[in-house]
């Protein structure tokens, strides 16, 4: 449901922006095998393996290894690529620990 809510909030908000190019891209038959990879292989996988990381554990580990999955590109991507990370982004990534960090201590005396 989740993923479902955020993927039409990401159309809306193109068409808003990128009227005549929404669907361009649907236009090359070249884009239809690696968006059906994405579908299938990307967000299917991690929904995938999240239930099942909830079955065999629990809520609290399958959620904290989907929370540092951006870590976890980061370093794919400096291995595989040999790209380096902007600054931006490993802000936008300690930030977001950050405030998961806070956000738990909060709730903890709450």
């Amino acid at each position: 449901m989740r993923l479902l809510v955020a993927g039409s909030f990401v159309i809306v908000l193109s068409s808003l922006k990128l009227r005549s190019q929404l669907f361009e891209i649907w236009r090359n038959r070249n884009n239809y095998l690696p968006f059906l990879a994405y579908a299938i292989l990307g967000i299917f996988s991690v929904q995938y393996f999240f239930y099942l990381c909830v079955e065999y554990s629990n809520a609290t580990t399958a959620t904290i290894l989907q929370f540092i999955s951006p870590v976890f590109i980061l370093f794919y991507n400096r291995i595989i690529y040999k790209k380096k990370a902007s600054k931006k982004c490993y802000f936008l990534c300690l930030g977001r620990y950050g405030w998961g960090l806070f956000d738990g201590y909060q709730r903890r005396f709450v």
